[in-house]
């Protein structure tokens, strides 16, 4: 298994998220196998000479204190960095964020505390989901070596971060090639869905799940030229480049910006009593309709708008 299949898998399991049993099949490699190839790559992992070093400050309480402080006790007794990031940390959440956090364990932990850390998140993510019924990532976890040699995230998403547990400084490398596992796969999503109407979602998370895909390709088009530009930062700089192609960006950002979280008691008793959270909350939220409102703006001009701009980044990277 490869370094970056490890990594992948290794937060499929460790969150629960019902594809990790696909990975396996598809690798052949059983869960509790997980440590001991990481503890036979340690050797050979080195740190990127290009790393960068990040100290975001520590979390000081305030906005979404009754969501945040319960995610960070979910991980008491664990010994890594906890780093919020995204709307949440930065003041700037609005109905649509949901909670983008990464967890980094020392490599000693992440052998020999595997299960420990699969039982924090397992309480972080009951705390995710009844806060953001239509999450759709768990928590990143990367192994302090792993950040230094091929972190999957890059230094512009911890800008505004904040630390809620652990040490505050960190480093990253090979973070400049993070945009390849992401940036077809959402390339090809927009093209499919204007090419075939019928494919398009139509519950409340699968146009989430789209829209955040969107939205985050202006920050990874620019990270595969060369640019490492925080993901708000980004859209103003694409649209310099691609002027009236942005407009499904603009319907994006305007839905964002209006959205109303979902509130269900029953799929908060769901995810709060069901030994799996995510199994529960992949069955359940499907019955989240969108409002006749949003699905106006997410018409035939919004999916071949999307569809454009992704054409012309493609075209614009030559590769």
């Amino acid at each position: 298994m490869e370094l970056s299949e490890l990594q992948e898998y290794a937060n499929l399991y460790l969150n629960g998220i019902p594809s990790y049993r696909i990975r396996q099949e598809k690798t052949g490699v059983a869960a509790r196998c997980l440590p001991g190839l990481y503890r036979e790559m340690i050797a050979g992992i080195g740190e990127s000479a290009g790393a960068r070093a990040i100290s975001p400050p520590e979390w000081k309480g305030g906005a979404s204190r009754e969501v945040i402080g319960p995610f960070r006790d979910a991980f008491s007794g664990l010994s890594g960095t906890l780093i919020l990031m995204g709307s949440l940390s930065d003041g700037t959440a609005t109905g649509y964020s949901d909670l983008d956090a990464v967890y980094f364990p020392p490599d000693e932990e992440f052998v020999e505390s595997f299960g420990e850390i699969r039982r924090a998140l397992l309480r972080a993510t009951r705390v995710v989901l009844s806060f953001d019924h239509l999450q759709h990532h768990g928590v990143f976890v990367v192994p302090e070596s792993i950040a230094r040699s091929c972190s999957p995230l890059p230094a512009s998403a911890f800008q505004g971060a904040v630390v809620l547990a652990g040490k505050p400084g960190l480093k990253l490398g090979g973070w400049e090639d993070s945009w390849k596992t992401n940036f077809f796969p959402v390339v090809n999503k927009c093209l499919a869905l204007a090419e075939n109407p019928g494919k398009r979602p139509r519950n409340l998370y699968g146009i989430k799940l789209f829209l955040s895909q969107l939205m985050l390709l202006p920050s990874l088009f620019l990270l595969a030229g060369g640019q490492d530009i925080h993901k708000a930062e980004s859209f103003g700089v694409v649209k310099g480049m691609f002027g009236e192609d942005c407009v499904a960006l603009d319907v994006a950002t305007e839905l964002r910006a209006s959205w109303k979280r979902p509130r269900s008691r029953l799929f908060e008793m769901g995810v709060n009593t069901w030994p799996s959270p995510w199994d529960f909350a992949f069955a359940f939220r499907r019955f989240f309709r969108s409002p006749e409102s949003m699905t106006g703006k997410l018409n035939n001009e919004f999916y071949e708008g999307a569809a454009r701009l992704a054409r012309r980044m493609k075209d614009a990277l030559d590769i």
